[in-house]
């Protein structure tokens, strides 16, 4: 199963990033070699479909609303 997985105040800054996980292998997917990402354009320059998994199906894993400045992981 891939699960959506939100990625906070891991750099120096507070930025949000979010990466995706494969709970049956234990680790993080990689995409072209980046496992992080810190919005759409960033995921966007790093995934490519000979990767095996379905864009729309990764893009329908991040909440909805998940780039607003007033997000809270607790109303998702």
């Amino acid at each position: 199963m891939i699960r959506f997985l939100e990625i906070k105040g891991v750099y120096l800054d507070d930025k949000k990033s979010f990466s995706f996980y494969n709970t049956v292998k234990d680790k993080l997917l990689d995409f072209d070699g980046s496992q992080v990402f810190d919005d759409l354009e960033d995921f966007d320059l790093h995934y490519t479909s000979k990767c095996g998994y379905d864009y729309d199906r990764l893009i329908g894993l991040i909440p909805s609303g998940y780039f607003s400045d007033d997000y809270n992981q607790a109303d998702a």
